[in-house]
């Protein structure tokens, strides 16, 4: 760190003696292994937590429950965007700084998913099982139409279907997706899809 910072906090320099001069070296110096000990310590835990959100939920990402409402969304989102915002700021560049700005953007984006969601849910209605793997991939796919990222959408419905291919909504949303996302290519692909779902 720059001299500037190791010196703040302590007392001036005395010119009575070398002891003195010493002393203040070594105080100096005790300062610097304190802050690398710091960052070093912090790198680590940085990883950690990249390693653990890059496959976790967007419930999880923010430490919060499928059941918590807008109000928790947006504490829990703008208090995890400003501690990760914080580290960019104060922080040199490097490894640390390139995980913190991941991690600010995976924690910005989870709090975007989850109002959406939640905006899903009220008009939908929140899955009865919160677990349901289909359930969950048809609601996502919703908020994911919302935001017009049609692939992603069509994704989640197709994943969906893999949970319960017997269902007309499922069919049905995968189909217009597939067509969406994919246009006159997948014409006979996506008028299946729907003619399959007005079947059942």
């Amino acid at each position: 760190p720059p001299r500037s910072q190791l010196l703040q906090g302590l007392p001036p320099p005395s010119t009575n003696g070398s002891s003195t001069r010493s002393d203040y070296s070594e105080a100096i110096a005790k300062r610097a292994i304190d802050q690398k000990l710091k960052k070093q310590l912090m790198l680590r835990r940085l990883r950690r937590e990249s390693k653990t959100l890059a496959s976790a939920d967007e419930w999880t990402v923010l430490g919060l429950r499928s059941t918590d409402d807008a109000e928790l969304i947006n504490q829990a989102g703008q208090r995890m965007r400003r501690r990760y915002e914080e580290m960019v700021a104060e922080t040199d560049a490097g490894e640390l700084k390139q995980l913190a700005e991941q991690l600010r953007v995976r924690v910005t984006e989870a709090h975007r998913v989850l109002l959406a969601l939640v905006a899903v849910y009220q008009t939908y209605g929140a899955p009865s099982d919160p677990h349901c793997r289909e359930e969950v991939a048809f609601r996502k796919g919703l908020v994911m139409m919302m935001r017009e990222e049609v692939g992603t959408a069509m994704r989640l419905f197709s994943a969906a279907c893999d949970e319960r291919m017997q269902s007309p909504r499922n069919l049905a949303y995968f189909g217009w997706t597939t067509f969406r996302h994919k246009g006159a290519s997948a014409h006979e692909e996506a008028l299946e899809l729907l003619q399959l779902s007005e079947s059942l």
